[in-house]
């Protein structure tokens, strides 16, 4: 059964005494439509989908967070690099294969399904992002959660992976005008620290901005579209310190990598 606690839908599953949070719910047709990929194409390994763009929670970062996913899966290469477990599909073979999520690596939910897609490609499977596979997001954003979860959940253990694989693939969220939107997002604090001893400071700062909403024209016309100017607006500065966490954790993973041992450990054969 579900029901709605503090602001968060719960699942209360039988024979369970403490309930737990659910994270999004699937469309009626999204099962179906990925069994059909897999089933017309069997040189697809995997598939998976997008949020929809309607989420459950009204607040403004939790809006954001929804669209920003939406926009970047409805964007991106139908032949992925990599995989999403949000709203996906794997063949039980192919899973059972690969050994599954690297739990030994990522004892908590991080980006363990984009590890095991770069391992998919590796073995040469392939994976198809259906933009018409969807489903609603049920989860409650803030402010902190969204900056903690960009940092340390997404862009750290990201950054080392790629890193340490020795590959940047142009995929999602990680496109060529993202890195750039990275880098002029790094300048803004800068330019506006330097306002304090110069005005041109300021007029630097606005303009950094005005690129990252340039380099992100389809992203803030999505906004604009679904949730009109005021919104669009107030999502400016979610998406400089999205873009900032991104920029801080790659600077962490490079400047700061994992113990030796740790990475002994990751690279060690993996069994079933």
């Amino acid at each position: 059964s579900f029901e709605k606690q503090k602001g968060r839908v719960v699942v209360l599953a039988p024979g369970q005494s403490r309930p737990f949070e659910l994270a999004m719910a699937v469309h009626p047709d999204a099962v179906s439509r990925a069994s059909d990929t897999l089933d017309r194409h069997p040189e697809w390994a995997a598939v998976f989908g997008s949020y929809d763009d309607r989420p459950a929670e009204t607040d403004t970062v939790s809006q954001y967070r929804n669209l920003l996913h939406h926009c970047t899966h409805q964007r991106g290469n139908p032949d992925a690099f990599t995989f999403w477990a949000g709203c996906g599909l794997i063949r039980k073979s192919v899973f059972e294969a690969m050994n599954g999520f690297d739990a030994r690596r990522f004892p908590r939910s991080s980006i363990e399904d984009i590890e095991l897609g770069y391992r998919l490609r590796d073995a040469g499977h392939r994976i198809r992002l259906d933009g018409s596979m969807l489903c609603t997001h049920l989860k409650r954003w803030t402010v902190a959660s969204m900056a903690r979860t960009d940092l340390v959940c997404r862009a750290v253990p990201w950054a080392r992976l790629n890193a340490e694989r020795r590959h940047w693939p142009e995929a999602l969220n990680i496109t060529a005008r993202q890195k750039l939107s990275v880098a002029l997002a790094m300048l803004v604090p800068v330019a506006l620290m330097g306002s304090a001893m110069d005005p041109l400071g300021l007029v630097a700062g606005v303009i950094l901005i005005v690129g990252i909403v340039g380099l992100n024209e389809d992203l803030f016309r999505l906004f604009l579209r679904k949730r009109g100017a005021g919104f669009a607006l107030r999502c400016v500065p979610l998406h400089v310190l999205h873009l900032l966490c991104s920029g801080f954790g790659l600077a962490w993973a490079l400047l700061c990598p994992r113990p030796r041992a740790e990475v002994r450990e990751a690279q060690a054969p993996r069994t079933s």
